[in-house]
């Protein structure tokens, strides 16, 4: 009976999953590879580089 349910479970999730309506382009957040660094925290990475060196 528990397998069943479990089982149920699954299948309901899934069919959720595939039905959802919404773009799936506007619900991906931005991605940090593509931000540009911000200036302040530039020259703090730049300082740490220089000190390693």
């Amino acid at each position: 009976m528990a397998q069943f349910f479990i089982l149920f479970c699954a299948a309901v999730t899934f069919a959720l999953m595939a039905c959802d309506p919404r773009p799936a382009e506007l619900m991906q957040t931005a991605s940090a590879w593509d931000q540009a660094p911000h200036p302040a925290q530039q020259a703090q990475q730049n300082a740490k580089d220089q000190s390693v060196s």
